[in-house]
């Protein structure tokens, strides 16, 4: 079980690090530094990526230009956060930096202007990649996902969320609602709610995205 557990672990940071932390240093090296290109980004969605700031600031860190998304018509700005179910342990993986003056940014989908909102979760209705190391995982969150004959299930307002500053942490705080299950954090506590960054925040996120194209595409 011991060495199942850090096979895991192992394949959980390797998804992290194709995603957001790849993102991060393409935002910070080809398009933060290059005005003409940031022109033309719409918004940078960096999950579980730990963007970091300068402290009490929405850039400054990672990136010089580039702020965090404060509008949902808001353009050329970043939204990132590390979902956590519970206060994040001395020892967790997201939401803290050793950086001196820095820290890491927390952005809201459902409230980008700060304070609380409610998530709209978005899963598929079949089991993700059966008879994988990532599907175990996801099957174990704790999802209960009722029969449908759709592709996709969305459970509007299921979840409360909010950007908190806990144990030494930034991340966003969830809390279950209207009879939402309580997740589990995988694979242990350090790594909070880390695989449902994308997913349960997916409905808020795609509102978000429609806004900031419509803008974009009025801008040009």
């Amino acid at each position: 079980m011991k060495h199942y557990a850090e096979v895991l672990r192992g394949y959980a940071r390797l998804q992290a690090s194709l995603r957001s932390f790849v993102l991060r240093r393409l935002v910070a090296e080809q398009i933060d530094r290059k005005p003409s290109v940031r022109k033309r980004l719409v918004a940078a969605y960096l999950l579980g990526g730990n963007v970091e700031v300068k402290k009490g600031s929405d850039k400054g860190g990672d990136f010089r230009n580039v702020p965090a998304c404060r509008s949902s018509f808001q353009l050329g700005c970043g939204v990132a956060y590390s979902i956590y179910g519970e206060t994040p342990p001395a020892n967790s993986i997201f939401g803290r930096t050793p950086a001196a003056g820095r820290e890491v940014l927390c952005t809201n989908p459902a409230s980008l202007r700060g304070g609380p909102g409610k998530l709209d979760p978005i899963q598929p209705a079949e089991p993700f990649a059966p008879g994988t190391t990532i599907g175990v995982l996801t099957s174990n969150i704790g999802y209960v996902l009722p029969k449908v004959s759709t592709t996709w299930v969305e459970a509007d307002d299921s979840y409360r969320a909010r950007c908190v500053s806990e144990n030494g942490a930034n991340v966003l705080k969830t809390t279950p609602l209207n009879g939402a299950p309580t997740l589990n954090a995988l694979p242990d506590a350090t790594w909070g709610l880390h695989l449902t960054d994308a997913s349960l925040p997916l409905g808020n996120l795609a509102d978000l995205a429609r806004r900031q194209i419509t803008a974009y595409s009025r801008a040009r």
